[in-house]
């Protein structure tokens, strides 16, 4: 007796399973269409606003002389000697999170930076010039994934 239960429950239970399968494989997905203007949207929302590191007029007025931040660098142009950081908003200022490129003091603040290093900079303004004056690595960048992050300095 224990032997037949035990068979039917193993043909019913596979059953069961296939029938709630089919069951849950007729329910209706919503579908999503995106159009190309709402695709462009979405991704202006994502992208940080860009800086170009002109500062003019009243926002190089309102820049205190010195400020640091905390960002990832997403290029690096050696010949320029210019660097391009995606960071948050900047402590001390009221700059917002942003992407910024701006000119370093010294090539030899661009060594061992590449695109996905997290670093810790400081902007320095000069002559009416706003550059980075200090650029700290704070991760290594590895190429195709993500930098590992730490904790910026205190």
């Amino acid at each position: 007796m224990i032997g037949t239960q035990g068979g039917a429950v193993r043909t019913t239970l596979p059953l069961f399973i296939l029938l709630a399968g089919f069951c849950l494989s007729a329910c209706e997905r919503p579908v999503v269409r995106r159009t190309p203007e709402a695709m462009a949207a979405h991704r202006r929302q994502l992208t940080p606003p860009e800086h170009d590191g002109a500062l003019e007029g009243a926002a190089l007025s309102a820049m205190p002389a010195r400020a640091k931040g905390v960002g990832h660098v997403t290029a690096v142009d050696r010949m320029a000697r210019t660097i391009t950081i995606d960071h948050d908003p900047a402590p001390g200022s009221d700059w917002p999170a942003m992407r910024l490129t701006l000119p370093v003091a010294s090539p030899r603040l661009l060594e061992g930076v590449a695109a996905g290093t997290l670093v810790e900079f400081h902007i320095e303004r000069r002559a009416g010039v706003a550059e980075i004056a200090v650029l700290k690595p704070l991760s290594v960048a590895r190429p195709g994934r993500p930098p590992v992050q730490s904790s910026p300095p205190p």
